[in-house]
């Protein structure tokens, strides 16, 4: 009996268990588990709890998922999501775990347009441009759960801004308390939020639909279906008008459906519709408002370019009629891509939009998809049918925690914080 004991008691002293390892021992093997492991193993004891509620072990987690991070050119509301949090999101993007509502609903058939800052959801409506305030989508842990508040929109009527007078909104940029929008009678409409004083729309005006617009600090960009191009200055008076002055006014052959100022307002690029034989994607100067080169080459007739979404100062992607997303870096070559993905319906794409990291979400033509891609694989991540309507995604805002698609009959929204 003495041996047997003496026997037992030496086996438990060369077994050791896992909460008796060193902590960089613990991290390392922690770094080979999911987040349903992570989350079992943080219940076993209180030791391997604090251990795994650090951030350092979910960095490599984050490594490894498509995470959906904030838009980097998005004046984003609240503070940024832990590593942890952003860990359990992405299991329900990849998944595709959500619940759907529709927080706008349009009379009439439209073509909206969105954009997502600062917890407002700005968006068209005819000659419109509304204002809707979103509730705050942070989860709270309360006892071990988490808890949400509730996902319903209010609109702000002192944020509501009627641009045009004749014609619909086609296309805005919201930035610095600045609203500049193109309508459908060929105008460029500006709005200050704080002054709510306006520019004349006599002054910027194009003879057809105005596709696309951006602005930096003060200089104006359009693009219209008169395949112009026109930049313009806003200048503000003393006795605080806002007054514009033309620039320069380019000819491109082609109806222009995107333009796109870089970060760094640098240079702005155009998106045509190639129906001649030249290339959609120019690359301008935007102080000498001089040509410097031209993306890609030997593209299909009529391979129009959509949408164009700037990553950093010198990279971009593009979407458009012939389901290609494009991935272009301009320190590298204008000749060639960097990186392409096809879209599996043979579907038109009409909007991408990027986090600025590894994740972007384009908008299809038809059934109202949208597929989040991940720039590290070849194969989309995951797909999303926003609605039971076989309708265009005209345009898409989207945070950590929520995805707004801009449909012909209303704006929907995916919440992913369950």
């Amino acid at each position: 009996m003495r041996r047997r004991k003496i026997s037992v008691e030496h086996e438990n002293k060369m077994t050791r268990k896992l909460v008796d390892l060193p902590d960089d021992v613990i991290y390392t093997l922690l770094k080979f588990c999911n987040v349903r492991t992570l989350g079992r193993l943080a219940q076993v004891c209180r030791r391997l709890s604090v251990l795994i509620s650090r951030d350092c072990v979910w960095l490599f987690l984050r490594c490894r998922l498509t995470c959906v991070h904030e838009p980097s050119s998005a004046e984003c509301y609240g503070n940024q999501l832990p590593v942890r949090e952003l860990c359990r999101l992405a299991q329900n993007w990849n998944r595709g775990c959500f619940k759907k509502s529709c927080v706008i609903c349009h009379r009439v058939k439209q073509m909206p347009w969105l954009q997502l800052n600062d917890g407002r959801l700005w968006s068209t409506n005819e000659n419109v441009v509304e204002c809707f305030l979103l509730p705050s989508q942070r989860l709270y842990c309360y006892e071990g759960k988490y808890r949400a508040t509730s996902h319903r929109i209010h609109r702000d009527g002192r944020k509501t801004v009627i641009l045009a007078r004749v014609g619909d909104v086609c296309h805005f940029v919201y930035r610095n308390n600045m609203i500049v929008a193109g309508t459908s009678q060929g105008c460029v409409c500006a709005f200050s939020t704080d002054t709510g004083v306006s520019v004349p729309r006599y002054l910027l005006c194009h003879t057809s639909v105005v596709h696309s617009v951006d602005f930096t600090c003060d200089v104006i960009v359009s693009g219209s279906r008169d395949a112009t191009v026109k930049v313009s200055r806003l200048q503000l008076d003393d006795d605080s008008d806002i007054t514009s002055q033309v620039l320069g006014s380019m000819s491109l052959a082609d109806r222009v459906w995107s333009v796109a100022i870089s970060p760094d307002n640098s240079y702005f690029v155009c998106g045509t519709a190639a129906v001649h034989q030249r290339s959609p994607l120019s690359v301008w100067q935007l102080d000498r408002i001089q040509q410097i080169g031209c993306l890609g080459h030997d593209y299909r007739h009529g391979a129009g370019v959509l949408d164009i979404e700037f990553d950093s100062a010198s990279m971009l992607l593009t979407c458009g009629y012939d389901t290609i997303i494009r991935l272009w870096d301009l320190r590298a070559s204008f000749s060639q891509c960097v990186s392409a993905w096809e879209e599996p319906f043979d579907s038109a794409l009409y909007c991408v939009r990027s986090d600025g990291c590894h994740a972007f979400l384009v908008g299809t033509s038809r059934h109202s998809l949208v597929r989040l891609w991940d720039k590290r694989h070849r194969r989309p991540v995951q797909m999303y049918y926003t609605a039971r309507a076989n309708s265009p995604v005209y345009s898409l805002a989207f945070d950590s925690q929520q995805l707004f698609c801009a449909l012909d009959t209303g704006v929907h929204c995916l919440n992913f914080s369950l």
